[in-house]
């Protein structure tokens, strides 16, 4: 994409196939063993234990479509070198309505806690919102891969200088080094409690940078003073459309 730098995540070299491969059959690994439990316990299994299995089913089905959400986008960039979008008039809002219980259930899924903020009168955008929910995904599988187990992730959004921003922090380990200019592609973050989700997040961040630019917005990354780090994009207030790219 012009004025951006994701050709080298974008281009699927063997490595980073072969990262993809285990992450998925680690998923369905534990998916199946999941199964198995299921099956040969369910008539003795307290509603505890039951609820356990369950869980690590839909960590594992959620785990997979993440994946396979931004092989997919990225596969899309790498053939047409333009990402589509349908884009809505949207009030922050109502997307963040339609938002928090897919991410509340990520976050407490894995262990952690999940703390909303909202900063002054939020401006209408234009979004997907499909496309921009899969980002907040995005860098909410960060958070909680680079977080301790039980610490809160944090997702707020404010007015700032005719934009919507769009933050997540976590207190994790924070940054492998100084926080880029711009954009997601050179972030590189201390692994944490899950090296699997971590391995992967290159390319999670390189699909929701592309989102990101094809909405005519910008991202970036913020070391926090303490612990941890936040990922951020913005997006322009209603009225301000430039570079955007819809079908």
């Amino acid at each position: 994409m012009p004025g951006s730098d994701l050709n080298g995540l974008v281009s699927l070299d063997p490595c980073t196939l072969q990262r993809v491969t285990e992450s998925f059959r680690a998923d369905l690994e534990d998916m199946l063993t999941a199964a198995t439990n299921l099956l040969e316990t369910c008539a003795l299994a307290r509603p505890d234990q039951l609820r356990e299995e369950v869980q690590v089913i839909r960590q594992g089905t959620t785990g997979l479509e993440y994946h396979m959400d931004n092989l997919l986008i990225l596969a899309t960039l790498q053939r047409n070198s333009v990402l589509p979008l349908r884009m809505q008039p949207t009030a922050p809002e109502a997307w963040l309505r339609e938002l928090l219980p897919r991410v509340r259930s990520l976050v407490e899924d894995s262990g952690h806690a999940l703390q909303v903020r909202r900063r002054g009168v939020l401006p209408k955008v234009s979004m997907d919102r499909s496309r921009l929910t899969h980002v907040v995904v995005n860098l909410v599988v960060q958070a909680v891969a680079c977080s301790p187990i039980s610490s809160t992730v944090e997702l707020t959004l404010r007015a700032r200088a005719g934009m919507l921003r769009v933050e997540v922090t976590d207190v994790g380990r924070g940054l492998q080094s100084p926080p880029p200019a711009d954009g997601f592609v050179a972030v590189r973050r201390e692994p944490g409690t899950l090296p699997r989700a971590h391995a992967l997040g290159g390319l999670g961040l390189a699909a929701a940078q592309a989102i990101i630019e094809a909405h005519g917005g910008r991202t970036g990354a913020t070391q926090r003073r303490a612990d941890g780090a936040g990922l951020w994009f913005e997006l322009p207030a209603l009225g301000c459309r430039l570079g955007v790219r819809t079908e």
